[in-house]
């Protein structure tokens, strides 16, 4: 009986499978959990084979054991004249162990390989054919570094390494937030999305992560001051949640100042321009501010005073108040009660144009 050893192991190397879309080369560094790669065997024979990957840590005790007991189906299948697989996720069933060695780049993995997918029926050994990383389509999430975040918009900085559409969503726990949710209406408590574009074509390295800014509106302002924890999900990786589900979710702080507003000139009549200027707001281009009457809701009367001034008096108990009683009552149920500016006229509201974008551009008439 004749041993065969080829002298040149078998290697391979990754691809991405939407490589032309995202303006990346053709061979990756790195695979990404959840993002479709393509993986090409060198020195592999003209048979079919099966791939499977196992934790460097679970490799350092078994080998390749754990995907050798892998049931066929579950392996990846290299065909036999390319030495090409398809496009699978590495969140497929070719993982196998439950250990988990993150370092700096990342989760590290021994590919095992086996030559002939019949000899699988007989529990022929896999081996491996070399070591690759997996990192997160997402590298992280952080409060914003020059904006600050509001009371009615998260301000995020991701750090992302592949083009595509990432989307974000806030919760005011820490509870899962599942994949299918990023694909529906749903908001949570906020939801935003931005397009990372491919990167230049004279940057070097197509995979270096950036920093990209993205502003999250909250679908209800915020009563109080604390946290919301957000987690984010590539388009590239439609079934991959970062933070992952069984991790906390990032937090991102609801600051304990509220917005508020002054007049120009402070002492006003009926039919006086005025300009407002707002405070507690970050100094972003692109506010608007307009200026909203909302009807008195039943069971109260609007109580004009002397020097001009209006408070508002409960019809049944005599209680005077000078909250106008929708936002008084907003705060208190926001589920029961409707925003006391849901119908504001945006086509009078005003860019917030001068100073610090604090102070409106136009004038308002009293």
């Amino acid at each position: 009986q004749t041993l065969i050893v080829q002298s040149t192991p078998p290697s391979f190397s990754m691809m991405f499978h939407d490589a032309d879309t995202l303006n990346l080369p053709e061979e990756a560094r790195s695979a990404y959990t959840g993002v479709r790669m393509i993986f090409q065997l060198e020195n592999n024979i003209q048979t079919t084979g099966y791939l499977a990957w196992v934790p460097s840590d679970d490799y350092t005790i078994f080998q390749c054991a754990n995907a050798t007991a892998l049931p066929p189906n579950e392996r990846i299948i290299v065909n036999a004249e390319t030495g090409l697989t398809g496009a699978v996720p590495v969140t497929a069933g070719a993982e196998v162990g439950t250990s988990r060695r993150r370092s700096a780049s990342g989760l590290k993995y021994h590919m095992c390989y086996l030559g002939k997918a019949q000899e699988a029926n007989e529990q022929a050994p896999m081996n491996s054919i070399g070591e690759f990383n997996v990192l997160d389509p997402i590298r992280s999430i952080r409060q914003q570094a020059t904006v600050p975040s509001t009371r009615i918009t998260l301000r995020l900085d991701l750090e992302v390494p592949l083009a595509g559409r990432v989307t974000c969503m806030a919760r005011i726990d820490t509870q899962a937030i599942p994949a299918s949710a990023f694909d529906g209406d749903d908001t949570m408590e906020g939801r935003g999305s931005v397009i990372v574009q491919p990167p230049a074509p004279n940057i070097v390295d197509k995979e270096f992560p950036r920093v990209i800014a993205l502003a999250v509106p909250l679908t209800n302002y915020q009563n109080t001051a604390g946290n919301l924890f957000v987690r984010c999900r590539h388009g590239l990786a439609p079934d991959y949640v970062f933070p992952p589900n069984d991790q906390d979710p990032v937090p991102i702080t609801v600051p304990p100042t509220i917005p508020g507003a002054r007049t120009t000139p402070q002492v006003l009549w009926e039919g006086a321009f005025f300009q407002l200027r707002v405070f507690n707001l970050p100094p972003i281009r692109n506010k608007l501010v307009a200026m909203h009457g909302p009807d008195v809701p039943d069971g109260w009367v609007r109580v004009p005073e002397a020097d001009g001034a209006v408070t508002f008096r409960n019809v049944d108990s005599g209680e005077e108040q000078p909250i106008h009683p929708s936002v008084a009552l907003f705060g208190l149920d926001r589920t029961q009660v409707p925003a006391p500016c849901a119908e504001a006229n945006q086509s009078t509201a005003l860019f917030l144009s001068e100073g610090a974008w604090d102070t409106t551009g136009g004038y308002f008439t009293a």
